[in-house]
């Protein structure tokens, strides 16, 4: 543009911005293209043609409805999925609605492409009813404990040992 400005000829040898058959950087094999000011654009950029990616129906996801930590750290390891109207993590806060994790639960449930539900302590004990009715191989429902919920969760654990070892001696 400052070549154009001064007076200069653009394609004359001796101006930086032409390159000769074997003179210069080598170009990359995206096509420029230089509009009627002279300023170059990338076609493949500014092309009319939108690109639209089709999700691989190969590809298991994993889904996670948990609190902002558990999630945050999944999202960082980079488990995150987001397209479009679909994502597959959800942030549960204490004030949230059941029916909201309800409906994202059965929407992550019920979609060909999920392979793993990571639910944590917490969740999972507000979710205990749609829990027991899910008796598909996959998605895998796994339910993680949290710093939060180790504790409860330890508790509850050897509980249940201790009532199945008094059931297996009757």
């Amino acid at each position: 543009m400052c070549a154009q400005a001064s007076g200069a000829d653009p394609k004359h040898p001796k101006n930086p911005a032409h390159h000769g058959p074997h003179r210069g950087p080598r170009r990359s094999n995206h096509s420029n293209s230089t509009d009627s000011d002279g300023n170059s654009s990338d076609s493949s950029y500014y092309s009319n043609e939108v690109q639209v990616d089709v999700e691989d129906p190969n590809i298991i996801r994993v889904g996670i409805i948990a609190d902002s930590e558990v999630v945050l750290g999944f999202l960082l390891a980079g488990i995150g999925y987001h397209r479009e109207k679909f994502r597959n993590y959800l942030m549960v806060e204490n004030d949230m609605p059941l029916e909201d994790i309800e409906h994202f639960f059965h929407m992550l449930y019920r979609r060909h492409n999920i392979g793993v539900i990571l639910l944590d302590y917490f969740t999972a004990r507000r979710l205990h009813h749609l829990l027991e009715k899910c008796h598909q191989m996959l998605p895998v429902i796994i339910i993680i404990p949290t710093k939060t919920s180790l504790l409860p969760y330890l508790e509850e654990k050897d509980r249940l040992r201790r009532q199945q070892q008094r059931e297996a001696y009757q």
